[in-house]
């Protein structure tokens, strides 16, 4: 994900000249945005994982649903069997 997408001054475009000035002239100021713009990104990273892992979940679910229903079909077959 580009990091552009992850910036504060997104969310505040009425400031932006504000905020330009502010991170130019403050390297405090510098080091919150940048600090938040991680943060951010992290967060997006995680939760895109999570979807990931999520989506994984449910596909192994499914497989174990579809074995079992298998598993309990030939059982029965081999019991009506005997």
């Amino acid at each position: 994900m580009p990091l552009e997408s992850c910036a504060l001054i997104y969310e505040f475009l009425e400031l932006k000249g504000y905020i330009y000035n502010l991170k130019v002239n403050s390297t405090h100021i510098r080091k919150l945005f940048s600090e938040y713009r991680e943060i951010i990104c992290d967060t997006e990273n995680r939760e895109n994982q999570a979807v990931h892992v999520a989506t994984r979940v449910e596909e192994v679910s499914l497989r174990q649903l579809l074995l079992k229903n298998e598993l309990f079909n030939m059982l029965r077959l081999a019991y009506t069997d005997f």
